[in-house]
């Protein structure tokens, strides 16, 4: 019997004759079966059954004299050239039928088997690798260790934090009473306090109405920036009523002085400058804190650094003599330039003339009058009048001095006028008005001692 190339049953690749695997798979090569008629059964046929044959009705169809070919339309899998191509119309069930006896017919080629509905398993001839065991359990040993250390770090810093809150609440008077060592907070960190505190700084007559704080005041929008760093807000309210103008800044003039000696410049104020002559309103200034104060212990400093500066108490109760002026009536008189003079009064002060005294000094100010009763004008001389404060001081008027009227004095006629010094105090409290002489005009000069506190 002549062999012929066999179909792969797992790839369907062709293996050629005397080859017992598969070249592309390695599967076994099916093996060479005689062919029967069986072959060319159809399988609706029923089944062979040897107890029912028949002389007319044989149990097996009797071929044709040639098979039925029909032509493959795109193969699934090509044929070596040497084979036909063929297809029988019934094929059969399986590459290999069972041959029946008495049955000597010419064997036909045995076809390829069609190619299966399912793909066959292409790990089948794979090697079988038995699976792992279980993996073993993680020890709960460290993650319990990890828990330990971070209750025992989170305990031992939260112990730490009260521990020194609790120390600086101690001294720093937390909930006792005692003033903040950073901004003199206490209990007593009331939102509001009223006042009736009246004071002058440059000419400028203030009177302290309230003071109170919060986070931020709607009004002032630097209250409501965050990058300012500050948590707290202190606002000074006050009336104003300027005697002369006063341009002074607000937030270079005016601090807060905490509990606990810290000084905080104002941030911002209502009205940018002081107010001019005859001017009456309303104002704030603002300063900002790191948390709340203890408003009843608070003090505001008037004047910039190179000012004599008042530090005020805010208390409606608060001694602020010491910062008012203080007045003299002598009534000194004397002769000079062939006039009456005389001192009617003299002041002394920390402002004048819409400003503040510079550091350590303060202003003296002499209300004169000249009474010329002669038939002559007297003529003395312009910025006559020096002043005399210890043994080397000698100071020239200062130019808010009003001595216009004193240029000429008229015949039978009065004139009245101002000479402001700013001097540095003497301990004693006693100064020395010097009217310069006037050689040409035949004025003598005239000296008059003066004492005030």
């Amino acid at each position: 019997m002549s062999q012929i190339p066999q179909a792969c049953t797992q790839c369907g690749r062709w293996i050629e004759p005397g080859q017992r695997h598969c070249s592309s798979c390695g599967a076994m090569a099916p093996q060479q079966v005689a062919f029967t008629v069986a072959a060319a059964f159809p399988h609706s046929n029923p089944p062979y059954s040897a107890s029912s044959p028949s002389s007319n009705n044989p149990p097996y169809p009797v071929p044709s004299s040639g098979p039925e070919q029909t032509t493959l339309p795109n193969p699934p899998y090509a044929a070596p050239p040497s084979v036909p191509q063929t297809e029988y119309a019934n094929q059969p069930s399986g590459p290999s039928s069972p041959s029946y006896p008495n049955y000597n017919s010419t064997p036909a080629p045995v076809p390829p088997p069609p190619p299966s509905a399912t793909p066959s398993n292409p790990y089948s001839s794979m090697p079988y690798y038995p699976p792992s065991g279980p993996a073993k359990k993680r020890s709960l040993l460290l993650p319990i260790i990890i828990v330990v250390l971070l209750v025992v770090i989170g305990g031992g810093s939260a112990g730490i934090y009260f521990l020194t809150k609790g120390a600086s609440s101690n001294h720093y008077g937390q909930g006792n009473g005692s003033n903040n060592g950073s901004n003199g907070n206490s209990s007593n960190s009331a939102p509001s306090q009223t006042l009736n505190l009246a004071v002058t700084y440059a000419s400028d007559q203030i009177t302290f109405t309230q003071v109170q704080q919060a986070s931020k005041f709607p009004d002032d929008q630097e209250t409501t920036y965050t990058f300012t760093g500050h948590k707290n807000w202190v606002r000074l309210t006050f009336n104003e009523k300027a005697t002369d103008s006063s341009y002074f800044s607000y937030t270079s003039s005016f601090h807060l002085i905490l509990t606990n000696g810290n000084v905080i410049a104002g941030t911002n104020a209502q009205q940018y400058s002081g107010p001019e002559q005859g001017v009456q309103r309303s104002n704030w200034v603002d300063f900002g804190t790191d948390s709340t104060v203890d408003l009843s212990n608070l003090k505001v400093r008037l004047g910039a650094s190179d000012e004599a500066q008042m530090d005020i108490p805010l208390k409606d109760n608060a001694d602020i003599s010491q910062y008012q002026p203080k007045q003299t009536n002598p009534n000194t008189q004397f002769q000079y330039a062939g006039v009456n003079w005389t001192i009617k009064s003299l002041t002394k002060s920390l402002y004048y003339g819409g400003k503040q005294a510079k550091t350590d000094q303060v202003y003296l100010v002499f209300d004169l009058t000249a009474n010329n009763n002669s038939s002559n004008d007297a003529l003395p001389p312009i910025d006559f009048p020096r002043l005399k404060a210890g043994p080397s001081s000698v100071q020239a008027p200062d130019y808010s001095s009003n001595l216009g009227k004193f240029v000429v004095i008229s015949a039978n006629s009065t004139a009245e006028g101002t000479a402001v010094f700013l001097v540095t105090p003497t301990p004693d409290g006693k100064y020395t008005l010097d009217c310069q002489p006037d050689t040409n005009n035949s004025i003598d000069e005239k000296t008059v001692d003066v004492q005030i506190s």
